[in-house]
């Protein structure tokens, strides 16, 4: 497990200003740069927890852009605050209603390694602490696909294609260097062709309504629903990861 600066210079030509200094910006930002936050991005490194083991959360982008290389890490630490005090929207505050995505990835996280190594079984979300929850920040790494934030009219930060073009090839090569076993992309209705344009060679194992299971390099690969995602219930939502977690264990057992 080994990423630092350098490799983020060596994958993206800059750890400063990405929105005019990345190798790609002239094409990301093509017909999009009325949509550029207008100061310094940076690219940012994989959280990894203390007890990191092998997994990976992978969101689309921030929503407010980033000044750090360690961003991904001090959301985390601010997003603990919440969990500890039994928020389900996190970084809820006047003028922003919250995002459950820092919820789901330590729930998903808990529960990746209470089945998977635990033998745990869960029938409803209530079978699961706070507490747990907490704990699972500590067994993952957290990434994005795409490191620019975007000033997107529907305010949810919404990439150019381009972006996906350019940006998922440079997250492959940095998941190259730390080699998880299993990712979690939360792509399945935002980009549900995303393996087959980019992820050449892939094999589809399990394919459900609401997620799908693929073989990529010995890397298995969970397409979930997106947390944010307002189609299904929570209980629903909760249901559809809790069974594909326990499909994932069918396979890699």
């Amino acid at each position: 497990m080994s990423i630092d600066d350098k490799d983020l210079i060596e994958i993206y030509g800059t750890i400063t200003d990405l929105e005019n200094k990345c190798i790609s910006t002239n094409i990301c930002w093509e017909d999009y740069e009325q949509y550029k936050l207008g100061y310094e991005q940076t690219p940012y490194l994989p959280y990894f927890g203390k007890k990191y083991i092998d997994v990976l959360f992978c969101g689309i982008n921030l929503n407010e852009g980033n000044t750090d290389t360690n961003a991904i890490f001090e959301l985390v630490e601010e997003a603990k605050l919440y969990i500890q005090d039994h928020k389900y929207k996190i970084f809820k505050q006047e003028g922003y209603g919250g995002s459950n995505f820092y919820y789901y990835v330590p729930l998903l996280s808990y529960m990746y390694k209470s089945i998977i190594f635990d033998n745990k079984t869960f029938k409803i979300e209530d079978d699961i602490s706070w507490e747990n929850i907490f704990e699972g920040f500590e067994f993952c790494s957290i990434t994005n696909l795409i490191k620019c934030s975007v000033s997107s009219p529907d305010k949810r930060s919404r990439p150019s294609d381009q972006m996906y073009y350019n940006c998922i090839p440079k997250l492959k090569i940095e998941i190259s260097k730390f080699n998880p076993k299993t990712i979690f992309f939360f792509n399945k209705f935002l980009y549900p062709n995303m393996l087959e344009h980019y992820f050449e060679g892939y094999r589809n194992i399990i394919k459900k309504d609401r997620y799908s299971i693929s073989d990529y390099r010995d890397i298995k690969i969970i397409e979930l629903e997106h947390p944010m995602s307002t189609a299904i219930t929570r209980e629903f939502k909760f249901s559809n990861y809790n069974e594909a977690i326990n499909d994932l264990k069918s396979i890699v057992k």
